[in-house]
């Protein structure tokens, strides 16, 4: 089997996961959003210790996965009621808390 077919393989297998990511809707079932994580706790535990790692992945990934179901719920609401719906306060508003925890964590936190 050659490395184009299985590149091409992959790439059909994770487009549908990879275009939800880029749309910024996060889900338990999306195996690439998993994999990002993985690498994410990682790439962290060079820097920092596994806990502290662990730890701030466990409180993105919650704050993302919120994120999303809060657009689910509120981008339902305000449709139903003939409103139109952007989700671009709530991604700001969850891009600004990630950066306050990843300010907390890698300056204020001690081990």
């Amino acid at each position: 089997m050659s490395i184009v077919v299985i590149r091409n393989t992959l790439r059909k297998l994770f487009s549908q996961h990879l275009e939800s990511l880029k749309d910024f809707q996060f889900s338990f079932r999306n195996h690439l959003f998993w994999i990002f994580v993985l690498v994410l706790f990682v790439i962290l535990t060079r820097f920092w210790k596994a806990k502290k790692a662990f730890s701030f992945c466990f409180v993105t990934v919650a704050l993302l996965l919120l994120t999303t179901k809060a657009e689910e719920l509120l981008g339902a609401w305000l449709t139903n009621s003939g409103e139109t719906f952007d989700p671009l306060l709530i991604r700001a508003v969850s891009a600004f808390l990630i950066f306050i925890i990843f300010f907390y964590y890698s300056i204020i936190r001690e081990e």
